[in-house]
């Protein structure tokens, strides 16, 4: 009981801080049920399980915060049908490949994406300067296409990737990229966690109550928070302070991964 209340207030945390800064979570939520996981189950399972419950787990920060944007019109819908369509194109790949790969190339890779995400945010490319956005296709047909096999891969929504992309490289306004990458989320959750649901059938390792890869017992209480924190953070999200964002989440990412790459 104990440790389903303390997943369930990582949940609320992470839906306050994913509603605000337009990312599913993941990134704060996956080392928390690596440690938990840690020595109660081969590391050859315990990765893509801890990854597909994550998938799982961040669904209510999509859900409830990519609907909150929705309603305040804070969608790039244009964008958000390239990028879901080009995502799921390549999401099934990454859920396979990632039951196939060792766990030290998962954490890596997780690592590694955590330090190239924070370097994103540190760059000096600047965001929408305000006038017209001009709306081209192929940035979000590529985007939604690394961001759906990542996803997948190690199991994050992809919001940590997709808003400094479409902040400082797309140029979309800050209010848009943070709501679109919310409702993109939905989609790449859901197709990844399916993923990981049939390539983890039968495995053998997995705790009891396990659905192919996912973990119910970890996933729903983290859930459960993150349904009740994701409309509160979407709520204290008026447009922020860009370059405060950046740099305390940066910040954040390089911890991360210097805790994946150097251990």
């Amino acid at each position: 009981m104990e440790s389903h209340l303390i997943l369930f207030a990582v949940g609320a945390v992470t839906g306050v801080l994913g509603g605000y800064l337009g990312i599913g979570g993941a990134v704060i939520i996956t080392p928390v049920l690596l440690a938990i996981s840690a020595g109660k189950m081969p590391d050859e399972v315990r990765y893509p399980l801890v990854f597909s419950s994550t998938l799982f787990a961040i669904l209510g920060t999509s859900v409830s915060a990519g609907w909150a944007y929705a309603r305040a019109r804070r969608v790039f819908w244009p964008g958000f049908k390239v990028l879901v369509i080009s995502a799921l194109l390549l999401s099934f790949a990454g859920s396979t490949l990632a039951a196939l790969s060792s766990p030290d190339l998962l954490r890596r890779t997780f690592g590694a994406f955590a330090l190239i995400s924070a370097a994103v945010f540190l760059s000096p490319l600047k965001g929408h300067q305000g006038g017209e956005f001009q709306f081209r296709t192929l940035p979000f047909v590529l985007l939604g296409m690394t961001t759906g096999f990542m996803s997948a891969f190690i199991g994050v929504a992809g919001g940590v990737l997709m808003v400094p992309v479409m902040l400082f490289v797309i140029k979309l306004p800050y209010e848009l990229a943070i709501g679109t990458s919310s409702m993109v989320g939905i989609v790449t959750s859901l197709a990844g966690m399916l993923g990981y649901v049939i390539n983890g059938w039968n495995t053998t390792g997995l705790p009891a109550g396990a659905i192919g890869f996912v973990y119910p017992a970890y996933a729903v209480p983290i859930l459960l928070g993150t349904i009740i924190g994701g409309p509160i953070g979407s709520k204290l999200n008026q447009g922020g302070n860009v370059k405060i964002f950046r740099w305390l989440f940066a910040a954040y990412l390089i911890l991360i991964a210097y805790r994946m790459l150097l251990r």
